[in-house]
């Protein structure tokens, strides 16, 4: 066999050199173009679709490197949980392009690629946020907790424009069940009645069977019904027990053709109805210097005061460990204080616990911060039969505290910051009128990077009937992170320094490559009811020359998407004004982005509303008579829209008093509703917002949602993105 001539590896060699130079530099355009390349092949299959047409790919990773420059040339923002039986809305703006307008495809995708659900829309313009939504997606077709995608494909009638890689949603919960039991406890030989409601989140009645099934405590299934069909989204039943049936808590399971599941608890138990309930009314603390006062109150069901005695103790809840010494045991030291008092003839008695028999039994400390817990048991005279209660109070070293509260996790450089100040009793309840009102506030603001390390502000702030003021800060544009102290005189001395009532907090700021940010305010206060208009202020670092988009989320449902113009070109300030419905009850989230033109970055931000007007269905009973006497008839009057199901529920009130939990309650709808929301909380506020607003003269603003930087805060609420702007996510910091 004859050698090949040199000429022909030379050759050779050549062209395996250009193939790789060639590969290299299309793989460092894709870099700068889109950041990372997603290393995970997708499968694409599009019935029809030309392999051989032009089109770009460009990767959604987020956390990249910097690179010198974003295309920018879209954006999708859609929600991070997909329903099935509701629509899914996506926002999709065409930042750049040669083309005026698109046709854009977004389908939901399974793990096997396969579309379980799509919309195209066509005439989508650049340059205009469009909301595409997916109406109604099959229940069959999506399994609760399964990963799916979301697809998205712009188009001009001659070129594909641009693909974009899908991001992971997870399925979630897509129905409210809620129940109904005519009592928590149940006897042997009884008929347990109970109703079951399925709506979907806008409170509409679900359409479709259900299964329905019920256990005893050894896992028995009693009742196995495996089509129920709803009536207006009810289901009415009952269930005789025998006269031995198992003791202890059984189950009502209910069940879509979907999978998604509930249930209900009820407990069959051998009992005697209680005649009267025992009540102890006593503060909620006391201070180390506090006596106690306590008022046991014992009334039968229809009103009238019992006649019996009380035995009340006062004890630790739980025992207190002292060592005398090395050489000794621990000793168990319980002090408690036991009384017994008659009623008085309304069924109370008025107890006192002076504070020096208090700390001669060791239940006040010199420091504070115990609790100690009542028990009353009231045993009535006639037939001996014992009813009990207990309540638990806490002691504190003084009766006010002073809290700052955050306007969120992080400040935004050269914009303002509010910082609450609260002097509250320790109940958290409005200080007293006679008490001083002037706080001591230190702020320090800190520096990375410039010869002044640290600046400091001093003031002091009078605060409000209320016992609130909010100070407003504007750290400076190169400020890392500031700090607040406060401090309060409980004598009226303005003796600050060595004050024992103190607070402070201390806020990072947020981060942005260009220190550019975006701020949104809610202009009203506390709840606004649907039909009124909702009114944001806008606030930016530096003059925008794009338009803003915002959308508010509610229920984990983008349901309002919209873009305004800044009012005039240069302006640093913007108003959004748009009318609350029901569908953003009990609560939303307004997030507002825009795209600054230098460097394609996208500023965010977004904040909490709360909207009243969950029930649009409003139904009122009434009855003739306020009080009847055993055999007389009543008549109930129940007004509601046309077409209603009406639910009506009679039981006797000392059923109550043994366990509730049995009925439906405005609260319960809420609770549930709010498990639809995809957000996750950026701010303190929101968690606690029901004890706040029991504080019935203390109000509080809703505050901004959390994020230390533009990615975080769309993450935060509840959205994925699709982009190939720049959407800065702050690098993890490494602590070793």
């Amino acid at each position: 066999m004859s050698k090949p001539p040199k000429l022909f590896f030379k050759t050779k060699l050549i062209l395996f050199i250009l193939i790789n130079l060639l590969i290299f530099n299309k793989l460092f355009a894709a870099e700068n173009v889109g950041g990372e390349i997603n290393k995970e092949e997708i499968n694409e299959k599009e019935e029809g679709e030309d392999n051989t047409s032009t089109s770009t790919q460009i990767s959604t990773t987020i956390t990249t490197p910097i690179p010198k420059n974003y295309v920018g040339s879209y954006l999708v923002i859609a929600p991070k949980i997909v329903r099935s039986r509701l629509p899914y809305a996506v926002s999709v703006n065409i930042l750049r392009s040669s083309e005026p307008d698109h046709i854009v495809r977004v389908e939901i995708r399974d793990s096997r690629n396969e579309t379980i659900a799509a919309r195209v829309v066509s005439n989508v313009k650049t340059g205009i946020p469009q909301t595409i939504t997916v109406d109604s997606l099959p229940e069959e077709g999506l399994l609760t907790e399964e990963q799916y995608s979301v697809y998205v494909k712009a188009e001009t009638l001659l070129v594909q424009y641009l693909k974009i890689l899908p991001q992971f949603v997870l399925v979630k919960k897509v129905l409210v069940f809620l129940s109904k039991l005519t009592k928590q406890f149940i006897k042997p030989g009884s008929d347990v009645h109970y109703r079951v409601i399925v709506v979907t989140p806008e409170l509409t009645p679900y359409s479709e069977p259900v299964s329905l099934y019920i256990e005893d405590p050894n896992q028995n299934r009693i009742v196995d019904t495996p089509k129920i069909e709803l009536k207006k989204g009810v289901h009415s039943g009952e269930l005789t027990l025998s006269s031995e049936p198992p003791l202890g808590i059984w189950r009502i399971f209910v069940t879509t053709k979907s999978g998604q599941k509930f249930n209900k608890e009820f407990t069959v138990e051998r009992y005697v109805l209680p005649k009267f309930e025992v009540n102890i009314k006593t503060p909620t603390y006391i201070t180390i210097n506090d006596s106690l006062d306590v008022t046991i109150i014992a009334k039968y069901t229809y009103g009238n005061g019992v006649a019996g005695k009380v035995k009340i103790r006062l004890e630790l809840p739980f025992p207190r460990w002292s060592i005398h010494s090395l050489q000794h045991q621990p000793k168990l030291e319980n002090g408690g204080i036991e009384k017994t008092l008659k009623l008085n003839p309304i069924g109370e008695t008025f107890i006192h616990f002076d504070n020096q028999e208090l700390r001669e039994r060791k239940l006040i400390m010199d420091y504070g911060g115990s609790t100690l817990r009542l028990i009353a048991e009231v045993v009535e005279e006639l037939t001996e039969q014992t009813r009990n209660s207990s309540a638990q109070l806490t002691i504190y070293e003084y009766d006010v505290k002073l809290e700052l509260e955050k306007q969120g996790e992080t400040f935004k450089p050269g914009l303002p910051y509010s910082v609450v100040i609260a002097l509250k009793q320790m109940d958290d309840s409005p200080i007293k009128s006679s008490l001083p009102r002037r706080v001591h506030l230190t702020t320090f603001y800190f520096f990375l990077s410039t010869s002044t390390q640290e600046e400091k502000e001093v003031k002091i702030l009078e605060l409000n009937a209320h016992g609130t003021a909010i100070m407003q800060l504007l750290p400076p544009l190169n400020c890392s992170n500031f700090r607040v102290e406060a401090s309060y005189d409980r004598s009226g001395h303005d003796n600050f320094t060595n004050s024992p009532i103190y607070s402070s907090l201390y806020v990072e700021a947020a981060k942005s490559p260009s220190q550019s940010f975006l701020q949104v305010n809610a202009d009203n206060q506390g709840i606004v009811d649907a039909g009124k208009t909702l009114s944001f202020s806008v606030k930016c670092t530096e003059p925008m020359t794009s338009s803003l988009t915002y959308q508010v989320v509610a229920r984990g449902i983008v349901v309002l998407s919209e873009q305004i113009a800044f009012p005039q070109e240069g302006q640093t300030n913007a108003l959004i004004n748009f009318e609350a419905t029901p569908q953003m009850a009990p609560k939303a989230r307004l997030v507002v982005y825009a795209i600054r033109s230098k460097n394609k970055e996208i500023i965010v931000d977004a904040v909490d509303f709360k909207v009243e007007g969950l029930f649009r269905n409003n139904v009122t009973l009434t009855s003739n008579v306020n009080q009847a006497s055993p055999g007389e008839p009543i008549k109930f009057s129940v007004h509601a829209s046309p077409n209603s199901f009406v639910g009506l529920l009679a039981i006797d009130q000392s059923v109550l008093l043994l366990k509730s939990g049995n009925d439906l309650t405005k609260e319960l709808v809420e609770q549930d509703l709010e498990e639809y929301d995809t957000t996750s909380s950026g701010n303190r506020f929101w968690g606690d917002f029901r004890m706040k607003r029991r504080a019935r003269s203390i109000w509080y603003p809703f505050w901004g949602v959390g994020g230390r930087d533009a990615n975080s805060i769309f993450k935060n609420s509840g959205l994925i993105v699709l982009t190939d702007a720049y959407l800065y996510s702050e690098p993890e910091s490494s602590n070793f």
